[in-house]
């Protein structure tokens, strides 16, 4: 574990149970991990691995049986939940507005927990916007709008809630927000996300391509059953034994080209 002082993320020892009755079932058990403002951590895992209830735990969304979660040195109960919309920004995997607000006023809504005043609100919407493709479909009605679109769309708006406004470290969680995105949006997110990270904001991204998690993030961290298969550099966890465990299939790793890092392709 990192030194606590240096930490945006520490997850201790983490466990999280579903009670249905009398009985329980296990969601995540023994999970350790920290994140530093600045780093990009992706999970991986096949469906039903615990990447949702990881990032639902994270957020304070599950409440959890063992273990214990602190952002920014503070433990994650301890902050009120206007402390957490500042610090921390939920994008999950499917977004149930059906309301006809214009795109522009959806990503508004990122702002509500902060105190930045109307004129600087509305630059960071605008640079938001920007930064996910969507400023032409400013004044276009959410509801009028494609999955991919609607995806973009709301990738802004937790852009704009944790938008970098001062040195306070924030903290980004994604939930597969590549799925409905096309090839060239998908790397223009990435590339986005990475320079965010160049502005100290931390990244938790659950993903299912495997080879865009070892090409931007940092870390990577392998879920299945709730526990941890694997933890670290994408050399580390993009392996063949790894994957095998993971997916229960046969993969040949091979250098990516330029970066050298571990690129997952089907035998």
């Amino acid at each position: 574990m990192t030194n606590e002082t240096d930490s945006l993320l520490i997850v201790d020892s983490l466990e999280v149970t579903l009670s249905a009755g009398r009985a329980s079932q296990a969601l995540l058990a023994g999970i350790d991990l920290d994140l530093q403002p600045g780093q990009l951590l992706a999970i991986i895992g096949p469906n039903g691995a615990g990447k949702t209830s990881l990032l639902r735990t994270i957020c304070g969304e599950l409440a959890i049986a063992k273990g214990s979660i602190r952002v920014c040195n503070q433990p994650l109960p301890a902050l009120t939940l206007r402390e957490r919309a500042r610090r921390i920004a939920v994008l999950p995997q499917l977004s149930g507005l059906n309301f006809p607000f214009s795109v522009e006023e959806v990503i508004a809504l990122g702002r509500s927990p902060h105190d930045t005043g109307r004129d600087r609100d509305r630059a960071i919407v605008a640079q938001a916007m920007a930064e996910v493709d969507v400023l032409h479909l400013r004044d276009r009605l959410y509801t009028h709008l494609s999955g991919g679109e609607k995806q973009r769309v709301q990738l802004a708006r937790v852009l704009a809630q944790v938008w970098p406004v001062d040195s306070q470290p924030r903290l980004l969680l994604l939930d597969e927000p590549l799925s409905a995105l096309d090839l060239g949006h998908q790397q223009l997110l990435m590339r986005s996300l990475q320079t965010f990270c160049g502005r100290g904001l931390g990244v938790i991204m659950a993903v299912h391509d495997v080879n865009i998690a070892s090409a931007y993030a940092d870390r990577l961290l392998a879920l299945k059953g709730g526990r941890c298969v694997a933890a670290g550099s994408a050399h580390a966890v993009v392996s063949a034994p790894v994957l095998k465990e993971l997916f229960g299939v046969t993969m040949q790793i091979l250098p990516r080209p330029g970066s050298g890092k571990p690129m997952a392709v089907g035998v």
